[in-house]
């Protein structure tokens, strides 16, 4: 049960910060545009 919920809580930190790595390369695209 513990595993279970370590994995949860590390696939939501994994999550946020692909959504946060996904926003810098957006704006680097801009950026060079």
């Amino acid at each position: 049960a513990e595993m279970k919920l370590y994995s949860k809580s590390d696939t939501i930190v994994l999550k946020q910060h692909y959504e946060k790595k996904l926003l810098e390369l957006e704006h680097e695209k801009k950026h060079l545009q």
